[in-house]
């Protein structure tokens, strides 16, 4: 039996209940210009509407009322001038609360138009708001940014909506609140999800701006606290006619995640509640895939210049370590990344205000955590200012990519220039409970410009060659920051590690340390109305690092011993880097600090004998089947399996603390490497890995007696045919017989790639961490038969010769690979 799609169930319910006036549609309209008329004296005023869904020629009203069916509205283009009358729905949604809807149609792209909605005998004031504007490439859009506002028992949440309207009069005071075009909502708009929120909250706090300003909202957990599917959040709002350039969300998620184009941005709006709307994997990737399809196109698309996303959750929070979730980064802005007109990502959850920008993108991530249940420094240690406090407690996390966390109540007025490229975003603050304001504060503001010159790249100095880690310190500094483009300094970056054991470069993806630093690292405060917060980055000069313990900076920087390079760029306002230093390189002695593994974890050259040449933790060897070692002509000496029947040779840790596979063979990345020259091609192979076949692991082997595959289980991905196992076959490429094949396959935690001679033929998502069963399946890693039972059938093992396997606990990168190929061919 197919489950029920409970929002459509829940809200067929409700609409069940729902007493329906006419259908949208325009009539008694005005043809002589004198108006339709109607006098304020005969009607009882009613509560504020609330806009929302703004298209290029349309824009859909609500209001409540406490009876009524009637819902009408009258509009045209001057004050008191009504033209135009149409009837939308009513819904009775619970005692004394019926909802109404009209849809506005036919209007013209940024014209002014007023309007009252009107329910029998009550009205409401008269509103005015201007439709959607065109993609002309001219003037300024602006956008509010406002959020998780859940709070409605005082008035921190009706302080900052209040505050966010007196900037748009003060700072625009010909086009006052209409200066901005919309309001962008990132979840939590109510608190325990029930009806008096929605009355309270959803209207009665918004009321300041609802009216004339259209609402896009994201879903967030509060909208699901008392109604687990949410179906009052989809009584009320209605996106489901919202698309770009056709690109639709899974069928039964139609309002759960969308987009839109406003002028000549694009808007995407995130479902980051996966846990509290039962999302499946597949549901998980497959909002990935709308995204990419979504940048992808928005990123041929002319007419559109920036790309924004929302969602309720943060990327990181440094406050609310707990507060992210990891589908934002790992799958949503990993591929929004993907484009250069990718702006900024808006979180929330966390109660309080945070900027950060991605590592290797022009972009902002922030947390816009409006007025609400307010989150102090204090609430994590009792002295918020003492930095090793701060870092010491498990809640807390001083990020690198997270420039300031500040406890204020906040909202954002993004403005971008159309004619320049340029986006200026703006935090304003009304305080907080401690330290309320009754009028808002501009507290931050930082910019994007697509356009421009990078900074000159920079060289390294070294103070020493040679470091006694125990009694010296290391000084590292880059030349003098410069930009032609006059553009300040944000941001340095030093990459220290030991070349690449495989390309002999100095390589950021195998670095020891890599330390990033902003201008400004706001982090902590002096008490709870403390709105600033402590710069710990105040008074520090960031070109410099220093590795070892005699200095002024706030955190020391160790290395073990070993032949170190090391290389450094700049970042300027605008978020762009500079190109990497040449590399510098020194020597490092009388260490006692552990380093990294960056080889192999597991190498068997397979050409004499069994045993690993290299293995990160002990191993033992058993062996089921027969097996010889003979010279090929091509390899020399290579092992040869599955020649009378079955062979499966497994390594198992010799620590018994290593008791599953994810601790010892990889957790949420791994690399196979093998040489194969089979005899056959199975049908089910699995011939290097831990699998429990369409159950968990992670097996190189073959699908179909034709191609090279990759079988894989992870959480949060697409379920597959079995439990979660799938594979990824590179159909492209054939599986050839009687020939050495190099074969690399890897997983990051999200991608599975899969190589062939060094080039890559075949790549697909496949979810998070690793899925391994080691009741299932042993705790083992296996060559030659890898399933946990392959019942003898020679569909399922490997038939042929061996050489050369290798195992890493790390997603090796594209130009290691090729190397690794190029050294052992």
């Amino acid at each position: 039996m197919k489950t029920p799609n409970l929002k459509v169930l829940a809200v067929s319910v409700t609409l069940a209940l729902a007493l329906t006036g006419c259908k949208s549609s325009s009539s008694n309209d005005s043809q002589d210009g004198s108006g339709i008329p109607f006098d304020p004296s005969n009607y009882v005023l009613i509560n504020d509407p609330y806009l929302m869904s703004a298209q290029d020629d349309s824009i859909v009203v609500s209001w409540r009322t406490d009876a009524g069916n009637e819902s009408k509205v009258l509009f045209g283009p001057k004050p008191g001038l009504y033209t135009n009358e149409i009837y939308g729905d009513s819904q009775r949604l619970g005692y004394q609360y019926h909802y109404h809807t009209a849809s506005i149609e036919g209007l013209t792209p940024g014209t002014t138009y007023y309007y009252r909605v009107i329910t029998d005998h009550t009205a409401s004031e008269e509103f005015s708001f201007v439709a959607a504007p065109s993609d002309d490439k001219q003037g300024n859009l602006r956008f509010l940014v406002i959020g998780d506002h859940q709070y409605a028992e005082d008035d921190r949440i009706d302080r900052l909506v209040k505050g966010a309207r007196y900037v748009l009069e003060t700072e625009y005071p010909e086009e006052g609140v209409h200066a901005a075009t919309m309001v962008l909502n990132n979840g939590d708009q109510v608190d325990r999800s029930t009806l008096q929120d929605y009355q309270d909250t959803h209207f009665g706090k918004m009321k300041y701006l609802s009216g004339e300003l259209p609402f896009y909202t994201a879903l967030g957990n509060h909208e699901y606290y008392q109604d687990p599917t949410a179906s009052l959040y989809f009584a009320h709002f209605k996106y489901d006619h919202l698309d770009y350039q056709g690109i639709q969300p899974l069928p039964d998620h139609v309002e759960e995640y969308y987009a839109f184009k406003k002028g000549r941005a694009l808007f995407v709006m995130l479902n980051t509640e996966v846990k509290l709307s039962n999302m499946t994997g597949d549901e998980m990737v497959r909002q990935g895939q709308w995204v990419k399809e979504l940048v992808e196109t928005a990123d041929q698309d002319d007419a559109i210049d920036w790309i924004f996303a929302v969602g309720h959750h943060p990327l990181l929070s440094e406050l609310g370590q707990g507060d992210a979730e990891e589908l934002v980064e790992r799958v949503y802005t990993a591929e929004l990344n993907k484009s250069d007109k990718f702006a900024m990502y808006i979180g929330a959850h966390t109660h309080n205000y945070a900027r950060g920008t991605f590592r290797d993108h022009s972009g902002y991530h922030l947390i816009s955590g409006g007025a609400s249940f307010d989150e102090y420094w204090t609430k994590r240690v009792d002295d918020p200012s003492d930095y090793d406090k701060l870092v010491a407690h498990g809640s807390v996390n001083d990020y690198p990519d997270v420039s300031r966390t500040q406890q204020l109540h906040n909202f954002q007025l993004v403005d971008i220039n159309l004619e320049t490229d340029e986006v200026v975003i703006q935090t304003w603050s009304t305080g907080n409970v401690v330290n309320p304001l009754t009028t808002p504060i501009l507290k931050d503001e930082f910019r994007l410009n697509k356009s421009g010159i990078l900074p000159d790249k920079p060289s390294i100095s070294l103070s020493t060659s040679q470091l006694d880690m125990q009694n010296d310190t290391l000084e590292l500094a880059l030349s003098e920051y410069y930009s032609t483009a006059g553009t300040d300094m944000f941001s340095t970056e030093f990459v220290i590690g030991k070349p690449n054991p495989y390309t002999s470069s100095c390589e950021i993806n195998t670095a020891e340390l890599n330390v990033k630093r902003d201008i400004e690292n706001i982090f902590g405060a002096e008490s709870d109305a403390d709105l600033r917060g402590i710069d710990r980055n105040e008074d520090q000069d960031i070109s410099k690092l220093y590795i070892g313990t005699e200095h002024t900076f706030y955190k020391d920087y160790e290395l073990p011993e070993g032949n170190f390079c090391v290389i450094g760029r700049y970042r300027d306002e605008m978020q762009r880097w500079s190109a990497w230093s040449n590399p510098e390189e020194f020597e490092v002695y009388n260490s006692d600090v552990e380093a990294k593994h960056l080889h192999a974890t597991i190498e068997l050259p397979l050409a004499d004998d069994l045993e690993p040449t290299i293995a990160k933790h002990g191993l033992t060897v058993t062996v089921e089947g027969d097996y010889e070692f003979v010279n090929d002509s091509e390899r020399g000496s290579v092992l040869h399996t599955g020649y009378n029947q079955e062979t499966k040779i497994s390594y198992t840790p010799v620590d018994s603390e290593l008791d599953t596979p994810n601790q010892w063979l990889g957790d949420d990345q791994i690399t196979f490497s093998v040489w194969l020259k089979p005899d056959s091609i199975g049908d089910w192979g699995c011939y290097m890995g831990n699998g429990e076949r369409t159950k968990s692991g992670f097996c190189l082997g073959s699908r179909q007696r034709t191609m090279w595959a990759t079988g894989i289980a992870a959480e949060r991905a697409e379920a597959g045919d079995h439990e979660g196992f799938t594979y990824l076959r590179a159909t492209d490429y054939s599986a050839d017989v009687d020939v050495w094949s190099h074969l690399v396959t890897t997983y990051d935690n999200r991608m599975v790639r899969l190589y062939l001679n060094g080039e890559l033929i075949a790549e697909e998502e496949k979810g998070a961490e690793l899925k391994w069963n080691s009741d299932g399946n042993g705790n083992l890693f296996n060559i030659a038969s890898g399933w946990s039972d392959s019942s003898n059938n020679n569909e399922r093992y490997f038939q042929g010769y061996m050489s050369d396997a290798m195992v890493w606990d790390r997603a090796l990168s594209d130009k290691e690979i090729k190397a690794i190929h190029n050294q052992q061919k």
